[in-house]
């Protein structure tokens, strides 16, 4: 994993994100900047938190993390990435949470 270009993707989505307060983030973001994502009418970028996980056989603590932080920060936006020794998917958990808004993007 490139933890610099990991970096990269929160700075620049960071930037997007305060640099258009006057237009959603779904205009601003664009889908072949972040393929297979969609962006929901009512996340408009503003007043919402973004994070990044390195993640190894963490599923049993997923769910709660992702549930608290969606509602406690409110956490939008996520980066998450699988070890490669990583004996579990998180997949089908992250999937969950993409349904309720949240934009996931998954590295393996």
């Amino acid at each position: 994993v490139d933890l610099q270009a990991l970096s990269d993707v929160l700075l620049s989505t960071s930037t997007t994100i305060s640099n258009h307060s006057t237009t959603s983030e779904a205009e601003s973001l664009s889908s072949s900047e972040y393929p297979g994502t969609t962006f929901p009418d009512s996340w408009d970028g503003t007043n919402t938190a973004s994070a990044c996980l390195l993640v190894m056989d963490e599923n049993f603590r997923l769910p709660e993390f992702l549930a608290y932080n969606y509602h406690a920060l409110p956490l939008r936006y996520l980066v998450i990435s699988v070890d490669p020794r990583s004996q579990q998917s998180p997949s089908k958990i992250l999937d969950r949470f993409r349904d309720q808004g949240m934009i996931i993007v998954e590295w393996s």
